[in-house]
């Protein structure tokens, strides 16, 4: 967006640098207590909200080429993947969907975190994480768990095995040591490598366990694992408590992100857990705008109910129906945020990831040169309410200290 904003508010904004609202790591690095501030800061803001996108530089589906790899769709080589090779070999001209329409970079990068550690894509990993972080970017990172017990895929479905799921991987559990084993390799990769050219490590939002109240996934719920809400809340607890406080990780927020704004209280592991109340709300067939507008209100009322940060912590429009909502971002999301009572307001949002699943199936959720909603997209790009990476380096400098 264009960089009109007066010196005064310039000055304002850089100066925000007290919350009223703690994180809850008494001991983060200075870099993440920044972060916090920030998002904070945003999120008290009605006239901001940070414009995020998931895995913008390893997937898209825009002008692929090599030595990226290339996948074909309807005959035609458009989609890519970055991969390790090409950061061992310090590639810089780097593909970004959204970035080729606007010139300029989302304010919140997402990673997925469970399926590069560990593997030959960990390198790809770690450097794009470097990059966006380098770039001004904040960083979050989703958690695809596979199944401890069964080794299936993080999705219940056809997993005939993942009858207490949860139950078997907490504390006293007789699978309790695999879950610990791997929350080690995760905080490994977090302590080891996510660190930037001076060897500080790089504040990052980490949300497991999201959409809980799903039942999709294995750690949701009303699904063959047979958890409770009191399991739910125990998972979470244990991933915070042992990252925070057992392996001694100071550069992490918390985000808890149900389902379209279902954090309710028989789920919400607690205010000592939590930095950041999100929601994932997808625009589906069969749901309303009304139901996507009240899906973040709620999620925002909640929010500011137990005085966290409020996110759109996963959203879109399918693929297939992208076109039914030519105006989703300026509309439906940006409206929805407008009209909330004036006491309601959220940090970040985040779209899901532009990827070629197969020849003749993909998925964009944002726009590209050449879409037929790239206008639509610029509009919601040049709103004075919505932040890239420009406009939080004008803005919140401090967040660069």
């Amino acid at each position: 967006m264009a960089l009109t904003l007066l010196l005064s508010v310039i000055v304002v904004t850089s100066l925000l640098r007290v919350s009223t609202s703690s994180p809850i790591d008494a001991h983060l690095t200075a870099k993440t207590t920044h972060l916090f501030d920030v998002l904070y800061n945003i999120n008290s803001n009605t006239s901001q909200i940070m414009v995020g996108k998931q895995d913008p530089y390893m997937y898209g589906v825009y002008g692929g080429h090599a030595p990226y790899w290339t996948y074909d769709y309807q005959g035609q080589k458009s989609g890519w993947m970055f991969h390790s090779s090409m950061a061992h070999d310090n590639f810089r001209n780097l593909l970004c969907d959204p970035c080729a329409l606007t010139h300029d970079v989302p304010a919140v990068v997402g990673f997925e975190i469970q399926w590069s550690v560990g593997t030959d894509q960990e390198d790809a990993l770690v450097y794009l994480v470097r990059n966006a972080h380098d770039k001004g970017a904040i960083v979050t990172f989703s958690y695809h768990a596979k199944n401890y017990i069964t080794g299936h895929s993080p999705w219940i479905s056809g997993d005939s095995g993942a009858f207490h799921s949860i139950l078997r991987i907490l504390p006293g559990g007789d699978h309790h040591n695999d879950f610990l084993s791997d929350l080690d390799r995760i905080a490994n990769f977090i302590n080891t490598r996510l660190t930037d050219s001076n060897g500080q490590h790089i504040p990052i939002i980490f949300r497991p366990w999201h959409e809980a109240n799903g039942g999709w996934f294995w750690w949701g719920q009303n699904n063959a694992a047979q958890n409770t809400p009191d399991h739910l809340k125990r998972l979470y607890q244990t991933t915070v408590t042992y990252l925070r406080d057992t392996k001694g990780l100071h550069n992490i927020l918390y985000a808890f992100s149900p389902d379209c704004g279902g954090a309710d209280v028989d789920l919400y592991p607690g205010n000592e857990y939590v930095d950041i109340i999100g929601t994932d709300c997808y625009m589906l067939p069969h749901r309303t705008v009304d139901f996507f507008k009240n899906a973040m209100e709620k999620t925002m009322q909640q929010a500011s109910n137990n005085g966290k940060i409020a996110a759109l912590s996963e959203t879109g429009v399918i693929q297939e129906e992208l076109t039914n909502h030519p105006h989703f971002f300026t509309q439906e999301v940006l409206n929805s945020i407008n009209t909330a009572p004036s006491s309601l307001k959220m940090a970040y949002m985040l779209t899901w990831a532009n990827q070629i699943h197969g020849a003749n199936d993909y998925s964009v959720y944002d726009p590209y040169p050449g879409h037929p909603m790239a206008q639509e997209y610029m509009n919601f790009y040049n709103d004075p309410k919505t932040f890239f990476v420009s406009d939080l380096k004008a803005n919140y400098q401090w967040l660069y200290q």
